[in-house]
């Protein structure tokens, strides 16, 4: 038997926080702890907030959804890390949710305004497709290609 499986849950997530230092950070993009990244979901919770929502907004059949993520997703050496995303779902009126949970298109950022500016971009062009009657699959051909 390995000393893995003899660990705790507490063992194993201060083996993580020392194996990965720096994978969590707050909004401002300082580093966290794997309690602290937990905290800020609990805290907020309790509160009746959701702290990991940056904006959404429905366009037509489809939902843009920006969200602080806290986690790095920079998964290079370089760069600064990745923790606000920006996704479009296809929208069911009528449920309020989304039709399915796999994305059309999906961007990331490292900081809060980064991720607001290029919401309100996306948007907009999301828009304009959508006024056009652009099909699903033409909007996701036009918004992967898409920099915000």
């Amino acid at each position: 038997m390995s000393k893995e499986t003899n660990k705790t849950a507490a063992d194993l997530i201060a083996d993580w926080n020392t194996r990965h230092p720096e994978i969590y950070f707050d909004r401002e993009g300082r580093p966290l702890t794997t309690d602290q990244w937990i905290a800020k979901f609990e805290d907020a919770q309790a509160r009746g907030e959701d702290y990991r929502r940056v904006a959404e907004d429905t366009v037509g059949p489809y939902w843009v959804s920006t969200v602080w993520l806290g986690i790095n997703h920079n998964y290079g050496p370089h760069g600064p890390p990745l923790i606000f995303q920006t996704m479009i779902f296809p929208w069911d009126e009528a449920t309020k949710r989304p039709k399915k949970m796999s994305e059309l298109c999906m961007w990331r950022y490292a900081t809060e305004g980064e991720a607001s500016y290029a919401h309100k971009r996306i948007v907009e062009h999301l828009r304009e497709l959508v006024d056009g009657k652009a099909t699903e699959g033409d909007v996701m051909a036009a918004m992967q290609d898409f920099d915000p």
